[in-house]
């Protein structure tokens, strides 16, 4: 971020000469540019760690990241596959060894951190359903089962009978593929 976007407009600049204008109109060259949204949030938030460090350090008596107004970030809008899109994407994946996770993910919308975290305990086949009860997490860059993030993210969800199919014998038969229930 500091390469790319601060440095060619900012770096040849003394700390304390730097006035919230200078960051303002960095940001709208960047916008300019044609950078996302986004982009200048990341680089703003680069620059203000910076700035409070500064601050830390008494190299800046105030901050001239604060009090910026930031671009807005666009948000897209969300495309749903269709039930067609689904079926083709699912059985691609069945001849994989990530299938039934697939499958798991696109029938149910759970967080992959959610149903990676899934044991066969927590299926209750007579019922068929799934309770989430834990999440897989990477703690001090090791792989760690742990509770899920809020309570309220801990429910049971019903599984299509094509997904129960494809857990206990690897395989859906194509007759009993029904629409993903929401």
């Amino acid at each position: 971020m500091l390469r790319r976007y601060i440095r060619p407009n900012l770096g040849d600049r003394l700390l304390t000469t730097l006035h919230p204008l200078d960051l303002q109109t960095t940001y709208q060259q960047m916008m300019e540019r044609g950078l996302s949204g986004r982009t200048v949030h990341y680089a703003h938030a680069v620059l203000r760690s910076a700035m409070r460090q500064a601050l830390n350090w008494r190299l800046l008596l105030e901050s001239p990241a604060d009090g910026l107004k930031l671009p807005q970030q666009s948000r897209h809008e969300m495309q749903a596959l269709t039930v067609e899109q689904v079926r083709m994407l699912v059985n691609a994946a069945l001849a994989t060894p990530h299938g039934p996770a697939l499958a798991v993910a696109v029938a149910t919308g759970m967080r992959p951190s959610e149903y990676l975290g899934l044991k066969w305990q927590d299926v209750d086949w007579v019922r068929q359903i799934v309770a989430v009860v834990r999440s897989l997490r990477r703690v001090h860059g090791r792989w760690c089962f742990s509770d899920t993030k809020r309570s309220r993210s801990r429910r049971v969800i019903k599984l299509q009978s094509w997904i129960a199919d494809i857990l206990l014998y690897g395989e859906d038969n194509g007759d009993n593929f029904e629409q993903p229930v929401s």
